[in-house]
């Protein structure tokens, strides 16, 4: 990831984690009412089932899926469930 990449998205991140914490009553680092890793860990499982409707993961894919930042999660791969506060992913 870039430099300006990775700026980029701490500049969203912080918004959206910052929105969806003020909306539920200060609870700190979650999204949708629920903790944020187990949202990343949500996020991941819904792309790899639905991709693996049409052709499976490559290991490669499935590494690059877990690793990859909260945002990039839930828009990437054309997952049907997007669970990220807000409008910014939305089916």
């Amino acid at each position: 990831m870039s430099p300006l990449t990775a700026l980029l998205f701490l500049g969203l991140f912080s918004v959206v984690v910052t929105s969806s914490t003020e909306a539920q009553g200060g609870e700190k680092a979650r999204v949708c009412g629920k903790k944020l890793e187990d949202t990343i860990l949500d996020i991941t499982k819904n792309c790899e089932k639905e991709r693996s409707q049409y052709a499976p993961l490559t290991a490669s894919e499935r590494e690059q899926l877990q690793k990859r930042p909260l945002i990039q999660l839930c828009c990437a791969y054309g997952c049907s469930r997007r669970v990220l506060v807000g409008s910014l992913c939305y089916n």
